[in-house]
């Protein structure tokens, strides 16, 4: 999660909703991957990254994810990276 925005208006969107807050979020990923065999091995493909234009330090980054574990799972992403205090972060996450 280092690379969440550690804020109340972080935003993840999933196949089950829409959670807001860094702690909410958090906490839905631990219970999701509670340990490194439901984690798995996470890889990424076809990545595009797109510069907002009307937003400074502000990027989109969408692809394909997989995991490969007991149950192996996969779908597609797209992130808002914002430059957070010299750090870059994910402050939107919409994974389906």
């Amino acid at each position: 999660m280092q690379g969440y925005w550690h804020n109340a208006a972080l935003k993840f969107i999933g196949k089950n909703g829409t959670r807001f807050n860094y702690d909410s979020v958090a906490a839905n990923y631990k219970r999701h991957y509670s340990s490194s065999e439901k984690m798995g091995k996470l890889s990424f493909e076809d990545l595009s990254i797109f510069k907002l234009a009307d937003q400074p330090k502000t990027y989109q980054v969408t692809g394909k994810w997989q995991i490969f574990s007991n149950q192996n799972s996969g779908g597609y992403f797209s992130l808002i990276f914002q430059e957070q205090s010299k750090a870059w972060k994910i402050v939107v996450d919409h994974t389906w």
